[in-house]
C-alpha cells in the first residue's frame, strides 16, 4: 500500500512479505527521514495499535491472545542519501502473526496509539493470567476516573462541616479528613453500582463471549472488583471465565471509549 498516514507519520510505501515461519517481513519507506529512535519507537506502537485492534475479534482467548509481534534486533535502515547499493543495518524488525486482521491502507489510517493502549497490548501478549488481568483492569479503573461521570456524595458540604467540628483534630488532620469525607470516590452507590453504571452509559449493559451474551450487572461488577483486590495475593487463582469472557471484552469496549474510538462489536459465535 502506498501515501497512508499511521499513528501520525506519512508512509510512502508500506509492503508486508509472506509469511516464513510465524514471521512476516515488513518494508516501510518514509516520507521523509526520521531517526533511529523516532523509528523504533513508531514500529513498537504501531504493534500496540494492530493489537488493540486484533482484539475485539476473539472470542477464546483460554489458548492465548493472537497479537503483533515488531523484532527490532536487525532492522535495516537504507538511507536514500547513500551511495548506491549502501545498506547500513543498525536494528531489525519481524513481524509475527498467525492469526489476525488484513493490513489494509484504511484500516491502517485510523489506527490510534495511546499508553493505555500499551498497558492493554501488554496484557494480550503477556502468558501470566494475573498480568492480564492487571493489565486489563487498569483500563476499567481509567474509566471510572473519567470526570464526565459524576455520582450523588456520601455526605452533603453541611455534614462535612459537622463531622470536622464535632472532631476536635488538629489543622492537618482536619484537612485530610476533608479530603477522605470529600473525594471522588465517596459516593452514595458503592463502587461496583457505579462500574455497572459506567459501562451501561458508554454502551456495553451486555457483552458478547464464546458462551452467549452476558448482561453487565452489580454482582459480575463486584466480582471483577473482588478478583482484582485479590490478583496480587499469593497463591491467588485467576477465574479464566471471569478474565476472558467479561474483562477482556469490557476493557476492549472501555478502551475505544476513552481514545473517542466507536465501540467494537464483537463477532457473535
Amino acid at each position: 500500500m502506498t501515501n497512508v498516514d499511521l499513528l501520525g507519520i506519512r508512509i510512502d510505501r508500506m509492503e508486508i512479505g509472506p509469511r516464513k515461519d510465524e514471521w512476516q517481513l515488513m518494508e516501510l519507506r518514509f516520507a521523509a527521514p526520521l531517526n533511529l529512535e523516532t523509528i523504533d519507537a513508531f514500529l513498537l506502537e504501531l504493534a500496540d495499535a494492530i493489537t488493540v485492534e486484533m482484539a475485539p475479534e476473539q472470542l477464546d482467548g483460554y489458548n492465548g491472545n493472537y497479537h503483533a509481534v515488531v523484532r527490532l534486533p536487525l532492522l535495516e535502515v537504507i538511507d536514500p542519501s547513500t551511495p548506491p547499493d549502501t545498506l547500513v543495518i543498525v536494528d531489525a524488525i519481524s513481524i509475527t502473526r498467525t492469526q489476525g486482521v488484513s493490513l489494509y491502507a484504511d484500516m491502517l489510517e485510523k489506527l490510534t496509539f495511546s499508553p493505555l493502549g500499551r498497558i492493554f497490548a501488554e496484557g494480550v501478549r503477556s502468558a501470566d493470567p494475573k498480568m492480564k488481568y492487571i493489565s486489563w483492569f487498569v483500563v476499567l479503573e481509567e474509566l471510572e476516573g473519567r470526570s464526565e461521570f459524576a455520582f450523588d456524595p456520601l455526605f452533603s458540604m453541611t455534614e462535612v462541616e459537622h463531622i470536622i467540628k464535632a472532631s476536635a483534630l488538629n489543622q492537618d488532620q482536619t484537612s485530610r479528613l476533608r479530603g477522605a469525607l470529600t473525594g471522588r470516590s465517596v459516593t452514595v452507590k458503592g463502587r461496583p453500582e457505579k462500574l455497572a453504571e459506567i459501562l451501561t452509559q458508554i454502551g456495553m449493559p451486555t457483552i458478547k463471549t464464546i458462551k452467549g451474551p452476558i448482561t453487565v450487572t452489580v454482582d459480575l461488577c463486584r466480582a471483577l472488583i473482588k478478583q482484582r483486590n485479590t490478583v496480587a495475593h499469593k497463591g491467588t487463582d485467576i477465574d479464566n471465565d471471569l478474565l476472558h469472557n467479561a474483562l477482556f471484552p469490557l476493557a476492549i469496549g472501555a478502551l475505544a471509549y476513552i481514545e473517542g474510538r466507536p465501540l467494537p462489536d464483537r463477532p457473535t459465535v
